[in-house]
């Protein structure tokens, strides 16, 4: 479905986003946290075991590396150091 049609305005999924301005709050109470909560969010992406948890950190460090850009490299490594664990606990 996803490549049945031209990505103008929305992705496919946005409809499932259902509190949209809830994540929206989301992402501007991180910004408002700023850097210093960004070990922190590392932290809860270690021990989230829900999707939704995922999801909301995801959302913090996005909105934080977006907005400070002194801490993009460390948000990426964070993530890239999630992604390894879980591929190596899956082998």
């Amino acid at each position: 479905m996803a490549k049945s049609f031209t990505w103008i305005n929305w992705t496919p999924t946005f409809p499932f986003a259902r509190e949209r301005t809830a994540w929206l709050a989301a992402a501007r109470s991180a910004i408002a946290f700023g850097a210093e909560v960004v070990d922190r969010y590392g932290d809860v992406l270690g021990r989230a075991t829900h999707i939704t948890q995922l999801f909301d950190v995801l959302v913090g460090l996005t909105a934080i590396g977006l907005s400070e850009g002194s801490v993009r490299d460390r948000i990426a490594g964070l993530i890239a150091d999630e992604r390894d664990a879980v591929s190596a606990a899956r082998r």
